[in-house]
């Protein structure tokens, strides 16, 4: 795989880093549907582009974990590339 191309799904830690949260919170989330996630045996990951959609969902119809400003999907971006050029294995 070329070194240029950014990872497609993050675990629980990488996905909270981007959305600046708790790993919990991303669990929470995971667990009443508000983030869809790939499970492949106990491991779970979050495909980027999940994330995305999630930042750009709905604005806080109810009980919402987080509101993101208008600048969140440009972070988002950013702080992918910093963790692909970073790597991100544990």
């Amino acid at each position: 795989m070329p070194a240029d191309l950014p990872p497609l799904l993050v675990d629980r830690y990488d996905a909270a880093r981007l959305l600046a949260i708790c790993p919990r919170t991303i669990d929470a989330m995971i667990r009443d549907g508000r983030l869809p996630a790939v499970h492949f045996g106990r491991a779970v990951r979050i495909k980027l582009s999940e994330l995305h959609a999630f930042i750009d969902g709905p604005k806080c119809a109810g009980n919402c974990a987080t509101v993101p400003d208008e600048n969140s999907q440009e972070k988002l971006r950013l702080l992918a590339s910093n963790a692909e050029t970073e790597g991100t294995s544990r």
